[in-house]
């Protein structure tokens, strides 16, 4: 709350950007939702098994606003185009075929 500006603070609140709010947070960012998404899934029975009940489907993380956190995480649509990265689905899939 202590950031020079509302833009300053909605940056370090999602701690996504290149440079670093915690020291090493761009470099593991990745780990960390791994980690917070199997102990997630593994903890609690019913998001375990929705999750397991999408079988082998793509999950997709859809942003409605085109920015780098959401083409990062999921994807954006682009005149008709989803586009980004989807690594909260690539997680997603991943968490789900540990726990298969």
């Amino acid at each position: 709350m202590a950031a020079p500006s509302p833009a300053l603070l909605a940056m370090a609140a999602h701690g996504l950007y290149h440079w670093d709010i915690v020291p090493g947070w761009s470099k593991n960012r990745v780990d960390r939702m791994r980690t917070v998404q199997l102990a997630k899934f593994s903890q609690f029975d019913d998001f375990r098994d929705l999750l397991l009940s999408t079988g082998t489907e793509e999950l997709v993380e859809i942003g409605t606003v085109d920015n780098a956190i959401n083409r990062f995480w999921g994807r954006v649509e682009i005149r008709g185009e989803l586009v980004g990265i989807n690594m909260l689905g690539k997680l997603l899939m991943e968490t789900r075929e540990v726990l298969s």
